[in-house]
């Protein structure tokens, strides 16, 4: 996983956009964002990207929660082989959790995260608890 500064996210955001519409495609209904949004984030430095692999991306950002610690939440994880890549994802997610001060990590997303045992569905969201 290579974490992008926001000044550098522009030379990647072709490769984000492409991936975003996919997941778009996939899941239209779902989503409570827009690539402009996504964008606007990325490029202010409250949201994060990381990108994975040759294709997949990471995007994410440190919510304050109501527990005083905080969530690690996950706007977008794509990529087109992030099935070989979930276990080390995975276990980046829980370490940068734990660099935030973070006790949990929440994505959105379509039914097909539950199939993972990493995250726990809550409907559609899904949350990982930081020990």
């Amino acid at each position: 996983m290579q974490h992008i500064p926001p000044n550098q996210v522009s030379e990647h955001w072709d490769r984000v956009r492409v991936g975003l519409q996919r997941i778009i495609d996939k899941s239209p209904h779902v989503l409570a964002w827009a690539p402009g949004d996504v964008l606007c984030a990325l490029a202010s430095g409250s949201a994060h990207l990381a990108l994975i692999d040759d294709d997949g991306f990471m995007i994410w950002q440190r919510l304050p929660g109501d527990d005083g610690r905080g969530m690690l939440f996950v706007w977008a994880l794509e990529g087109k082989n992030l099935g070989q890549h979930l276990v080390p994802i995975e276990q980046a997610l829980v370490v940068l959790a734990k660099h935030c001060n973070s006790k949990r990590i929440r994505i959105v997303g379509r039914k097909g995260w539950g199939r993972s045992k990493f995250w726990q569905p809550a409907g559609y969201v899904y949350e990982h608890e930081v020990q």
